[in-house]
């Protein structure tokens, strides 16, 4: 369920069909205090609907995602306005499900997830894409092909250089299991970049730090034949791993985790799924 912050109130996302009584088609704005604000109304959506993806753009408006349906064409991918209708001058089509998305400081936009056709042509782009900022595809941004099996993107990290670090699950040209791959900034497959992930592989959440590492999470117990649960954080060239003592000793079995957020000073801030 995405939460963020909007101006002192909360946007949240998931599948649910009212808020305080009142009907709420999985997205909602809360106020300070936790009621439901009556000005944000959000498109109506089948009582199975389920956002995944929420983003604040400059200005306010919201990219949403997810196992939804937006507009004429039912695109799992969209933009609001302010108030929570649908942004019809936002031309995304995107066929299933967007389990992320950002918008860069051109404006365009990154998404990923689980399509393979985007924009009304239906063009093919798998899994990751880059859109304009009117939403048509960047037809610049190249089609992955190297992944296969399930290939899938749960989340992205942009690094300074424009490479992007993407988690999710997949298998490598090589045959063995991926939970994170990097791509150049035209969508050209870095085969350079390998972790070397297994026991799982599955990469659920990518955070950027600032000296370029990826801080990333998600549902594995190894990485270049080192022990890291379910967390690990590397390089850009994927030399050097740090050993997370404090999560290691928290739990001797393998608990996925479902978000990583960097505060100040670099603590990493991890959500973990709990029984």
């Amino acid at each position: 369920m995405p939460l963020l912050s909007q101006n002192d109130k909360i946007i949240v996302g998931g599948t649910f069909d009212a808020v305080g009584g009142t009907a709420a088609p999985s997205i909602a704005r809360l106020t300070s205090t936790g009621a439901r604000d009556a000005t944000f109304n959000g498109p109506s959506q089948s009582s199975t609907a389920e956002y995944y993806s929420i983003s604040v753009q400059p200005g306010g408006k919201l990219l949403v995602g997810g196992d939804i349906r937006l507009g004429t064409s039912s695109s799992y991918f969209g933009r609001l306005n302010v108030d929570g209708a649908l942004d019809t001058t936002f031309a995304a089509y995107v066929n299933d499900i967007v389990y992320v998305s950002q918008t860069l400081t051109d404006g365009r936009v990154m998404i990923g997830g689980l399509f393979n056709r985007i924009g009304a042509n239906l063009t093919t782009r798998n899994r990751i894409v880059r859109l304009m900022s009117d939403g048509t595809p960047d037809l610049g941004f190249r089609s992955i092909t190297e992944l296969s099996s399930f290939f899938r993107v749960h989340d992205f990290g942009i690094q300074g250089d424009g490479k992007i670090v993407f988690g999710g699950n997949f298998i490598y040209p090589n045959g063995t299991s991926g939970a994170i791959a990097r791509v150049e900034e035209d969508g050209t497959f870095d085969t350079t970049y390998d972790p070397q992930i297994t026991g799982g592989a599955y990469g659920y959440a990518v955070a950027m730090q600032a000296n370029g590492k990826a801080v990333v999470g998600g549902y594995f117990t190894n990485a270049r034949g080192q022990s890291r649960k379910s967390l690990l954080d590397t390089p850009q060239v994927c030399a050097r791993l740090r050993v997370f003592e404090s999560i290691r000793k928290l739990r001797e079995r393998i608990v996925p985790a479902f978000a990583v957020a960097l505060a100040q000073g670099g603590l990493e801030l991890v959500g973990f799924l709990t029984e």
